[in-house]
Order: C-alpha cells, then structure tokens, then sequence
C-alpha cells in the first residue's frame, strides 16, 4: 500500500511539469451517516451512525483533456464516537476521530455525458491519514490510511460531487495497553470551487 500511494505521489509531482491548467479546488463535504467500525479479537463490537463534515484544498494539473492529477490535504471530524461500557470513559463517550489526510487525488471527465457546460466526472483519493489529533490521558489514535472515490458535476467553477470516503486507524487503550482497529466509513455530498492558477 504504501507503494502504491508513493507511486500516486510521485505521478502527481512528475505531472506539473507537463503543459496545462494548474488548478486549486477548495472543498466542503457534508455527511449526516458517517460509520464507525471498531474491532477486537477480529469481532465487530458496535457501528454507529453519526453526522460528519470536512474540508479541503487540492492543487491539480490538467495532463490531457478533461484528466487532471494532483495532491490535497483536508480536515475530517468523524461524528462522536460513543460505545459500551467496556470503551466508556469517565464522561461517557471516546474521544472524537479527527483526521487530517495528505493524499493524491486524480480527476477524469466523462465526455460522452457532457451536456453543454455540464460535465460528469469520476475521482479518486489515495494517502495518509493523521488521526492523532483529540487524544485523551486513557485513549489515543494512531494514523492509517485514506482513501475515497467519488462521481460529480462540474458547472464552470463549481462541482456538486457524492463520494464514499474512509479513514482507517487503531484506537490505543493506554489502560489495558490494547489496540484495535478503527475505520470511518462515510457517503459524503461535497461542493467545491476551482480557480485557475495560470
């Protein structure tokens, strides 16, 4: 995995010296059923669903028509983490996920379902994510991946997208000197400005 996300990182760097538009997207993303998973013993012990929000920049560059690649950072909170007894802490709850991904990002046009100045798209992300962020005297997360994949609409400026997003990670009991492994799943509707940096 970490190959492959070096490989994007490095497709990205390679691609600003080809010819095009240099663009930068800002972001925000909106999710009323984000999803936690947490394991132990390979066992799922309690989903929740809770509402979460992010926000981003990117810069891309357009390699070929309609097909751009590039690198983003963003900032994630994940909704509250709430679970049984057996997780609570002294105020009844986790401490919250928030994320920070650093990821590269690629971004195709669909050209046979153009209609005038409306162009469906398909993107994806791949990279890091640092969750070590609301950490608590009992609980900590350690960082893991990010990866997300999406299809949207650009109007001019403005794209309207749906995207499925996941940060994956490890929650370390520092009590029990435990870990176990905690993703956030998440359907996002997001909308994002471009501006030419030409």
């Amino acid at each position: 995995m970490k190959k492959i996300i070096f490989g994007l990182f490095a497709i990205s760097t390679f691609a600003f010296g080809a010819t095009g538009n240099n663009n930068i997207y800002f972001r925000g993303e909106f999710s009323p059923f984000s999803k936690y998973k947490l394991e132990e013993n390979n066992g799922v012990k309690e989903e929740i669903d809770e509402a979460a929000y992010a926000l981003a920049v990117e810069v891309t560059k357009e390699i070929s028509n309609g097909f751009e690649t590039g690198v983003g950072i963003g900032y994630q909170w994940n909704g509250s983490f709430k679970y049984d007894a057996n997780f609570d802490d002294t105020d009844g709850r986790l401490p919250d996920m928030h994320s920070i991904p650093i990821y590269a990002t690629v971004k195709t046009d669909i050209p046979a379902l153009r209609i005038g100045q409306w162009t469906p798209y398909l993107k994806g992300d791949l990279g890091f994510s640092y969750n070590d962020l609301k950490d608590t005297d009992n609980y900590s997360f350690e960082n893991g991946f990010y990866y997300a994949f999406g299809i949207g609409l650009e109007i001019e400026e403005l794209s309207i997208e749906v995207s499925y997003k996941t940060n994956t990670g490890k929650l370390k009991v520092k009590s029990k000197d435990s870990k176990y492994d905690v993703d956030s799943h998440r359907i996002m509707l997001g909308a994002a400005l471009k501006f030419d940096l030409n």
